[in-house]
């Protein structure tokens, strides 16, 4: 399969470099919510507001968190809010950034679809300790790699899947979950770190097999 998966990696390439771009077929999406507008209007609803000492918590305390962010050049923080029970008790900007200007975020989903296992294990769905082929069997062939076995949750969310299977051969799949499970693996489950996106798709697509819903739904 991973060389199968190669080979329509190389073709992709040779399409792209010689501009045969209607040539590439994509693959059907459809987004879940409308396209983002920064000018809501009417139908827009900001977050309350509220004094820290209101929600027990001091002012003082998130200035001297603020300013240590400030300092601290590693962090390179450009914006930060700060709730409580769901109301804003502190919020600003480091200049030159604004608190109005949407920010470029990258990885966001790793973090949303982290808390929705969080959440899913806590309910009782599923354990970082489930394996891949229980949660899809379906998706998994009947002859399959010893490593497959071994793949759980807990690889998934620490990028330790090993699994060869990316964001370049997403282009070119239609069943990301098939060609997922049926991907070749670069090193045993556990063994290594390789950063893949598709690990967080999976485990995306675990939380609605388990919860019967989309994953914004839950």
């Amino acid at each position: 399969m991973d060389l199968f998966a190669q080979m329509k990696i190389m073709d992709l390439m040779l399409k792209y470099m010689r501009g045969e771009l209607s040539k590439i077929g994509g693959y059907p999406y459809v987004p879940q919510k409308e396209r983002y507008n920064p000018d809501c209007g009417a139908d827009s609803v900001p977050l309350p507001r509220e004094v820290p000492e209101e929600m027990g918590i001091s002012s003082a305390y998130l200035r001297r968190f603020i300013e240590t962010l400030a300092a601290d050049r590693r962090a390179n923080v450009h914006t930060v809010m700060v709730l409580r029970h769901g109301r804003v008790i502190a919020q600003g900007a480091f200049a030159p950034w604004r608190c109005e200007v949407p920010q470029q975020v990258y990885s966001l989903c790793k973090s949303v679809v982290g808390m929705a296992i969080g959440i899913a294990e806590g309910e009782g769905l599923l354990s970082r300790g489930d394996r891949l082929i229980d949660l899809f069997p379906d998706k998994t062939r009947q002859l399959h790699s010893s490593r497959l076995g071994e793949l759980t949750v807990e690889h998934l969310l620490t990028m330790t899947s090993g699994v060869k299977f990316n964001e370049i051969g997403s282009v070119l799949e239609r069943d990301w979950a098939r060609a997922y499970m049926e991907s070749d693996f670069a090193f045993d489950p556990g063994s290594s770190f390789a950063y893949n996106s598709l690990n967080s798709y999976m485990l995306a697509a675990a939380v609605c097999r388990r919860s019967g819903m989309s994953l914004m739904s839950y």
